[in-house]
């Protein structure tokens, strides 16, 4: 509850944001979220309606989505973010934070622009998109299940239009694949080097060869 009152103070978004551009902060936020509990922390907190649009209205802001792509680009937070998704209620809140960006505020589309600006957001999407659990857990079995998802999404596209779409969505959305296959391919080399190690010095050539293959 002291937790909320703080949060709720009128001002303390514009605390954030100032805290959010100091040098250390990620180094700070970093080690905060490696904290045990964080995770059931943030889920308890996106049980408050009034704390999901606060954090709707902060994540919105340019500096916050920067932040956001710098921080989503360390090792470990895309599955940490993964982590707190699968969470139950976390994905209620996501729907939430969507309705407000689209229904509310109407800022979705600058929400969206804002965001694939960032040098490092295509980066930072791709690395969330293929972390374990995300495709398959979150977003077939808990994101697409959430009521009224549908209208808000046929919304969203509208808001947005189809020159945002074709001039923002779709390109940052094609850089984004690319790089998530970029990422899979590195993954699945990383793995497999063990196993070609093991592997008479002809033997690795070939399987090097299929592997390239695959992923190309």
């Amino acid at each position: 509850e002291f937790a909320r009152q703080v949060m709720m103070t009128p001002g303390f978004e514009v605390y954030v944001e100032t805290f959010i551009e100091f040098k250390d902060a990620k180094t700070f936020v970093i080690s905060l979220l490696q904290r045990p509990r964080v995770c059931d922390f943030v889920t308890w907190l996106n049980k408050d309606r009034d704390l999901r649009l606060w954090f709707a209205h902060i994540a919105s802001r340019d500096s916050s989505l920067a932040f956001i792509a710098e921080m989503l680009v360390e090792p470990g937070l895309d599955r940490f973010i993964v982590r707190l998704l699968l969470m139950p209620g976390n994905d209620a809140a996501l729907r939430v934070m969507l309705e407000h960006w689209v229904r509310a505020e109407s800022s979705l589309r600058q929400v969206i622009q804002s965001f694939t600006e960032k040098p490092l957001a295509a980066k930072a999407l791709a690395r969330v998109i293929v972390s374990p659990g995300f495709i398959d857990a979150f977003v077939l079995r808990r994101l697409l299940l959430q009521p009224g998802l549908a209208e808000v999404v046929v919304d969203a596209v509208i808001l947005v239009g189809l020159r945002g779409l074709m001039e923002t969505v779709l390109p940052f959305g094609v850089s984004t694949l690319a790089l998530s296959l970029v990422l899979l391919g590195e993954s699945a080399g990383e793995q497999l080097t063990p196993l070609l190690e093991e592997l008479p010095f002809l033997d690795q050539g070939v399987a090097l060869l299929m592997t390239l293959f695959i992923v190309a």
